[in-house]
């Protein structure tokens, strides 16, 4: 009898916590969508949830974190079409060498893309209105900079 409430128990706090994820990626993108809408920017949902939109004719996520909604990132993502281990490995050794000196923006490589965020915590969800446009300046000089990098030998 214990063991069943205890499943019973279970199970419906997993269903309560599902739906207050659920709760807080549509307020996320709502108020993305929202504020990129007032600003211009043509945003919709992609297939992840997070919300999409074209910044200087390159497409860029606000992805959604429905555990942290205080969590904020901007991100770019280029695919790279690398086989040999030595592109590979060169391509990491930019990313890191790109992110060690930035302070927000983060560069790296993941399942054969080059990530380029930025990434901020704020006290209130509406706290990236503030700040969006130097975050999209940083993430797109960044990411910027891996090109020059890659380019370079």
């Amino acid at each position: 009898m214990i063991k069943r409430l205890l499943f019973l128990g279970l199970l419906f706090c997993t269903f309560m916590a599902q739906g207050q994820s659920e709760d807080v990626q549509k307020e996320l993108q709502n108020r993305y969508l929202g504020y990129l809408i007032r600003e211009g920017y043509d945003p919709e949902i992609d297939a992840d949830g997070d919300v999409e939109f074209t910044y200087n004719d390159n497409n860029y996520y606000l992805t959604i974190d429905e555990s942290e909604k205080e969590f904020f990132r901007i991100a770019r993502i280029a695919r790279l079409e690398l086989t040999e281990e030595s592109d590979i490995n060169r391509a990491k050794i930019i990313c890191h060498d790109i992110t060690k000196e930035k302070k927000v923006t983060k560069v790296y490589w993941f399942n054969n893309n080059i990530w380029v965020s930025s990434e901020l915590l704020f006290s209130d969800s509406d706290g990236f209105e503030g700040i969006f446009e130097r975050a999209m300046e940083l993430t797109e000089k960044s990411f910027d900079e891996f090109v020059t990098q890659w380019k370079e030998n």
